[in-house]
């Protein structure tokens, strides 16, 4: 059911932070582990919560590794269609 509330939910750009809170949580909730995962500075991180948005290239990246959709990382780009 989980699963299903996100599918469902409509794509905006709060869509986008819960998708990235839901990476955090996913590493251990730490904002660093996620950097080190995407090769990426801990600064890096903390620009994507405040635009609320993912770049496309690591939103990608970050489905492929923890299975959170590109969509609810980037909706802007990927939440169209």
């Amino acid at each position: 059911m989980f699963a299903y509330f996100f599918k469902e939910m409509p794509v905006t750009q709060d869509t986008a932070t819960s998708g990235l809170q839901r990476a955090i949580e996913s590493v251990g909730g730490n904002q660093s582990r996620l950097a080190r995962l995407c090769g990426v500075k801990p600064q890096s991180v903390r620009e994507w919560i405040v635009k609320g948005s993912v770049p496309p290239k690591r939103a990608i990246q970050i489905e492929k590794l923890l299975g959170i959709p590109r969509k609810d990382l980037n909706p802007e780009i990927f939440g169209k269609g």
